[in-house]
């Protein structure tokens, strides 16, 4: 990319922006990735010379429309990273169907790891697995798992019977969803409406030795419940990624009960997987500069919608 243009020596952060103004008052294009300063969002989108934002990341919810509502194009790698997010969780519904997170949970105690003792799942052939949000996360989990016989169930509003006809999905409700499926993973969208969405009574009706999957965000979980009904109920499991605060507080049940497991905000692009945002936004970048569609812009009508 610095091939292509001249980037100002210093990040520009709220603290410095005062100070940077003058020298980035003709600037043309804005690259950010996580951490975007979203405080200062309108003063960028009011540089004069602004012409295109570039974020190497996955969410544009917390700055993107002040640049919207001046036309300013937002490119964002979003669709990488729902890729990797995607393929995090077909491995854990994978392992979840066969009951692997239980099965390793019995085989630590030598009276239970025995293989004709120690429970199995159903597989993955004929289970049945809910996504709650069938954004571009949900979609392409669809799509990983579509090679295998597993039914999906989709929990989502804003998607109509006929287009869940033709993705092979069928739409329930919150409560379908939970005590139908043996793996339930979320993929809402980041709504203050949906905080605490998902509520004790659909955890404890669960099916026996299912499991439910957070890659979404952890307030739209009421933890409390969450936790008391894991504690009656052994035989679940919660695979959480995402929980609230991040990480837990010190002294949470999640740290401490067996049949929890909590990752550090892995799902999304990590290590050399953050080469491909990279390449997205710079790809975006070329064809800007050329004259050409962009390929990964925001479209400002569908933007309301986006987690």
């Amino acid at each position: 990319m610095e091939g292509l243009v001249d980037f100002v020596e210093e990040p520009i952060t709220p603290e410095n922006f005062l100070r940077q103004r003058r020298e980035i008052e003709d600037a043309e294009i804005l690259v950010g990735t996580w951490g975007f300063p979203c405080g200062i969002a309108n003063e960028l989108a009011a540089l004069p010379g602004l012409r295109l934002v570039l974020y190497a990341g996955g969410s544009t919810r917390g700055f993107a429309k002040p640049f919207l509502e001046r036309d300013i194009p937002v490119v964002s790698a979003r669709e990488v990273n729902a890729q990797v997010v995607a393929e995090f969780c077909q491995a854990q519904v994978l392992l979840a169907n066969k009951g692997y997170f239980r099965n390793v949970r019995q085989t630590r105690d030598p009276l239970t790891a025995h293989p004709l003792v120690a429970v199995c799942g159903p597989g993955n052939r004929g289970t049945t697995v809910a996504l709650l949000g069938y954004g571009a996360i949900g979609r392409i989990l669809r799509k990983l798992l579509r090679p295998l016989p597993i039914d999906i169930l989709v929990v989502d509003p804003t998607i109509s019977e006929e287009e869940a006809a033709t993705d092979g999905v069928r739409l329930v409700n919150l409560e379908e969803a939970f005590s139908t499926a043996q793996v339930v993973s979320n993929h809402l969208p980041d709504f203050p409406d949906l905080k605490h969405c998902l509520k004790e009574q659909h955890f404890a009706a669960m099916r026996e030795g299912s499991t439910f999957i957070n890659t979404g965000r952890g307030a739209q979980v009421d933890e409390a419940g969450l936790i008391g009904v894991l504690r009656a109920r052994p035989d679940l499991t919660a695979l959480l990624d995402v929980t609230y605060p991040e990480p837990p507080e010190a002294g949470s049940a999640f740290y401490t009960l067996p049949n929890v497991l909590v990752s550090s905000h892995i799902a999304g692009v990590i290590g050399k997987e953050r080469d491909l945002l990279v390449e997205t936004i710079a790809g975006d970048l070329e064809r800007h500069l050329a004259g050409s569609p962009l390929l990964h812009a925001i479209d400002r009508a569908a933007w309301e919608g986006m987690a």
